[in-house]
């Protein structure tokens, strides 16, 4: 980013993101989206809705690609439907009141980290402390209707521990996240303890922010 378009960045005050406030490289005039439990404090934020409300669906828990072996049963040569569930081990999906959280453009210019994770193509923010709303439950429950309907069923779960598991199970977890949504019932929100350490992603990573 040059030094003009730095001072433009300033002046338009909208979200600036990079990997440091010396580092910016990006302009964000728009609002911001993270998806999850009615309970969580989002911290990572998309400005795609419908990104965040795959990760409120289904979580974020995904296979560990550090750990040696395959001690996840996982055949990368094959689609989540035609994996054998019987040896293959993917991490629960996350039983949500699913929860989309918005941040709108701010007064004032407002820095937030750009993932660590992200790069050329795939580009999510990290901030704890950005202001932001709630979106109703109707809004959600519209935002659920429309990711069917795109993808004809759930037949796309982007990164999220949903891409492990075929559609038509995706399809049912999702009836029930419509369930807890109306009677704000969550079920499983964490990795049990000694699985944890076995993904990556597993929880919302303040430990690295």
């Amino acid at each position: 980013m040059t030094p003009m378009e730095k001072a433009w960045a300033v002046l338009k005050m909208p979200f600036v993101s990079g990997r440091t406030m010396s580092d910016l490289d990006e302009v964000i005039d728009q609002p911001l989206y993270s998806g999850g439990d009615a309970s969580d404090t989002p911290l990572y934020w998309s400005k795609s809705p419908q990104e965040a409300l795959m990760y409120a669906l289904y979580g974020s828990a995904v296979l560990n690609d550090t750990e040696p072996g395959n001690i996840h049963g996982y055949d990368r040569n094959r689609f989540p439907e035609e994996q054998d569930m019987n040896t293959f081990t993917p991490p629960p999906l996350r039983e949500t009141v699913p929860t989309i959280f918005r941040a709108n453009p701010p007064v004032n210019d407002e820095f937030i980290h750009l993932d660590p994770e992200a790069n050329d193509w795939y580009r999510n923010y990290m901030s704890n402390t950005i202001p932001y709303e709630t979106l109703s439950d109707d809004d959600v429950e519209k935002l659920i209707q429309e990711y069917l309907d795109e993808w004809g069923g759930a037949g796309h779960a982007g990164f999220t521990s949903g891409q492990y598991y075929p559609p038509q199970m995706r399809e049912k977890h999702i009836q029930g996240a419509l369930e807890r949504l109306k009677n704000k019932q969550a079920g499983l929100l964490e990795l049990p303890k000694d699985v944890e350490g076995n993904y990556g992603w597993s929880k919302t990573d303040k430990e690295r922010f």
